[in-house]
């Protein structure tokens, strides 16, 4: 082998080390990349954690001034009568506040047994929820196509904010409730950023129990968890719902006096 050769060899050789080196970087820096993003995603994900700990057992606000009642299938309106009929016991001064959805008026209507707010009021009515106590705010059902959970949000937050409330209770059933109180406070964090958002929820329904939810989709009240959940990270990433850091900065209460 002559010394021309050998130079070539050695180059050869020093390229192939440096690409090894330069691959191994690589990983390594892919490696950390992975690592640092599923670190955040475990901080994230135990925020939600405490979120949704915190939110299903919540003290009542003495000093709140409305309730919304989020919209739910029938097979779902025994868990909101329970909770209306416990607030209207424990907070007389508080007003429930129940959005007028017709089902039959709706453009995209919801299937699978939704009877709208005459469902709800009439179970509140026999369970003996005081209907004095009750607010049946009118629902456009023509700017509002269907009925959802960002929609029902607003509204509440908008009625609200025009009666002068400074603190609002979002009640709906263990599974829907923390979605429904982090849209409500996101949406007041839009549009009332001084109204208080405090969540109350519903009484409890068997897990395994075939239901209903949201725009008619049929399941155990156990598989609803998995959509709500995947929904809290879609709306997110869209921003209809806040970053979680700052979500869980609003639901923090002074202490007690």
């Amino acid at each position: 082998m002559g010394a021309l050769d050998g130079v070539k060899l050695g180059a050869l050789a020093a390229a192939g080390l440096l690409a090894l080196l330069w691959q191994t970087a690589k990983a390594r820096k892919s490696q950390r990349a992975v690592v640092e993003h599923l670190t955040r995603l475990a901080e994230e994900r135990l925020r939600l954690v405490r979120l949704a700990m915190r939110m299903l057992a919540e003290p009542l606000p003495s000093d709140a001034q409305g309730a919304y009642l989020f919209q739910q299938l029938d097979s779902n309106l025994q868990s909101m009568t329970s909770a209306a009929l416990e607030l209207s016991r424990r907070l007389p001064a508080t007003r429930l506040l129940v959005l007028d959805v017709r089902n039959e008026e709706l453009p995209v209507g919801v299937p699978n047994g939704y009877g709208g707010a005459p469902a709800m009021l009439a179970q509140m009515d026999a369970a003996g929820v005081p209907r004095s106590q009750v607010d049946v705010e009118a629902y456009d059902h023509q700017t509002h196509r269907m009925v959802h959970t960002l929609v029902e949000a607003e509204c509440a937050v908008r009625h609200a904010k025009s009666k002068g409330w400074r603190s609002l209770i979002v009640v709906a059933p263990p599974f829907h409730l923390l979605r429904a109180a982090m849209t409500t406070a996101s949406v007041a964090a839009r549009e009332a950023p001084d109204m208080a958002i405090s969540a109350f929820a519903g009484s409890p329904l068997p897990w395994e129990e075939t239901a209903v939810h949201s725009q008619g989709m049929v399941g155990t009240r156990l598989e609803f968890l998995d959509s709500e959940l995947a929904r809290i990270e879609r709306y997110t990433e869209k921003g209809d719902i806040h970053p979680w850091a700052e979500l869980e900065q609003r639901f923090v209460r002074g202490p007690s006096t």
